[in-house]
């Protein structure tokens, strides 16, 4: 795996800059018929498809392309048995690493995206990697172990989203740790969010020096739960911290794709937010999100926000 592309926590800001902004008018539904790597985005990814919204039709469903192939390839790590997906995987990455567009339809797909929109190559075979060893279930004794895999499985998709969203190709290399350290980010907001469900899968992401096993989740035994819960806090501290550390990135993305951005990483960051603010008790009862009134308060605030910064 490449080099993790992570900026010290305590490092300065990039430079702001102007640019026009579209009405933001272009929230809108349609009546057309939805292409199915939308349908997909709306109904796995609600946070991603609700900020879409902002972004222009084409880039949008460039955006969705993306999603889907992740999406599926992810699923495969999921929902197969291990050495079904760990086959299927290592057919994946051997047609991204040989750039063979027969085999996979959807590989063949993401490698014509590639191609046309300068996406790069190497975040996607890392992808790939890690899903592969993501087959495994595996427990992690130290944070920097967790980011590792948080990086594989999502700061990726960050690096493969900046061209898509219009980040200008000579920037890429300044904008590409901003980029990924927001997917890390909502990364570990997934993992504090989805314990139980990952538990079910006999998976346990939390890192813990002495472990925590799915078992234990599943049944509540011991003091497995509290020791979850204290590391859920931990984890999501951490992922504020990621939060605002790519927020320093967004002067890199064109006008619209910096809404559509700063709108979906504030609404991730509120399901942080709700698992505080319900507490322990709830957390193991409900898993948390972000309703559709609050959704639109946050939008409304982000928006402006960041229309007043893109004209300081």
């Amino acid at each position: 795996m490449s080099s993790v592309y992570l900026i010290p926590l305590t490092s300065g800001t990039a430079p702001l800059r102007f640019g026009s902004l579209s009405p933001l008018s272009s929230i809108q539904r349609t009546t057309m018929p939805t292409p199915p790597s939308l349908a997909l985005l709306r109904r796995h990814g609600k946070s991603f498809y609700w900020a879409s919204a902002l972004l222009p039709a084409e880039q949008r469903l460039r955006v969705a392309e993306l999603y889907l192939f992740c999406r599926r390839l992810d699923d495969i790590a999921d929902t197969l048995p291990i050495d079904q997906a760990r086959q299927r995987l290592y057919q994946i990455l051997q047609q991204l690493e040989n750039e063979e567009e027969e085999g996979d339809p959807e590989v063949a797909r993401f490698l014509r995206l590639e191609q046309r929109f300068g996406v790069p190559h190497e975040p996607a075979l890392d992808f790939v990697t890690t899903l592969l060893e993501d087959c495994q279930p595996f427990a992690f004794a130290r944070h920097d172990q967790l980011l590792r895999y948080a990086y594989g499985v999502a700061g990726t998709v960050g690096l493969l989203l900046c061209p898509l969203l219009g980040v200008n190709e000579q920037e890429q290399e300044q904008a590409a740790p901003y980029a990924a350290n927001l997917g890390i980010a909502m990364q570990l907001t997934n993992i504090a969010r989805d314990v139980l469900e990952d538990a079910q899968r006999g998976r346990c992401y939390l890192p813990h020096p002495e472990g925590i096993a799915a078992s234990d989740l599943l049944e509540d035994r011991g003091d497995a739960r509290q020791r979850a819960w204290e590391e859920i806090l931990r984890l999501l501290k951490l992922a504020d911290d990621y939060y605002q550390q790519a927020e320093a990135g967004y002067p890199w993305l064109p006008p619209r794709s910096r809404l559509a951005v700063a709108v979906a990483a504030r609404i991730y960051a509120a399901i942080g937010e709700q698992i505080r603010n319900a507490g322990v008790e709830h957390y193991w009862q409900t898993r948390a999100f972000v309703p559709a009134h609050r959704k639109l308060l946050y939008s409304a605030q982000v928006i402006i926000q960041e229309m007043l910064r893109m004209r300081e």
